[in-house]
């Protein structure tokens, strides 16, 4: 592999209040090990990045898509609605520097977390998709700086365009994608996708952190 990239999603606004309207809040369930998911709607972005770790999410129209891409291996595992809020931020200047409006608390979970659930917001949403990807050998490991992102990788594997790395002692999924899988999303997704370069580092063996995978 000549080059691998992050995938992350947008950040709206600059800041951890777009942050929190793209991604909302998704613990995974300890009873059925599904993701649980809390968020704004009604719209849901064809694609994004939650979870415990940077587990891939993707809207039902856009499993679709993806489903009849090449980048296979995945698959999808369901995820559960725990509570929607109205808050119609798509409807915003999403260009604009700061939101539309501010949560009542000023905290950016409050976008959730400050208004009551909404049962017909919740009928009016896209299912949302947790994409189940390949694990190969890959230790992602974070320098100083935010663009200082390295990758440990096993020499001679043949990594996917699409998988999933490591990152961090508990072993949390981070998307990555090679050049052609690069190109695909943006050629699909580009508006609410972006990419941080990995310098890459071969080793024999790939050694972890200590700590369970998730």
């Amino acid at each position: 592999m000549t080059q691998l990239y992050i995938l992350d999603d947008r950040l709206l606004f600059g800041s951890d209040y777009g942050r929190a309207l793209v991604r909302g809040c998704a613990p995974r369930n300890d009873d059925d090990g599904l993701l649980h998911i809390l968020r704004t709607g009604p719209f849901v972005p064809p694609v994004y990045i939650g979870g415990p770790g940077d587990n891939l999410l993707v809207s039902d129209s856009f499993r679709a898509i993806l489903e009849s891409s090449a980048l296979a291996p995945f698959t999808f595992r369901e995820t559960v609605y725990d509570k929607t809020v109205d808050v119609p931020w798509h409807t915003w200047d999403l260009n604009a520097d700061e939101p539309e409006s501010y949560p009542a608390s000023y905290e950016p979970d409050g976008y959730i977390f400050d208004l009551p659930h909404d049962d017909a917001i919740e009928a009016s949403m896209e299912r949302i998709w947790e994409v189940v990807l390949d694990r190969p050998p890959c230790n992602v490991i974070s320098g100083d700086h935010i663009a200082d992102v390295t990758a440990e990788l096993k020499t001679g594997y043949g990594y996917p365009q699409l998988f999933y790395g490591s990152q961090y002692a508990p072993r949390f999924p981070l998307p990555i994608v090679g050049p052609e899988g690069m190109d695909w999303f943006v050629r699909h997704a580009g508006e609410w996708i972006g990419f941080r370069k990995l310098k890459l580092e071969y080793k024999k063996e790939v050694v972890y952190p200590s700590g369970p995978s998730r």
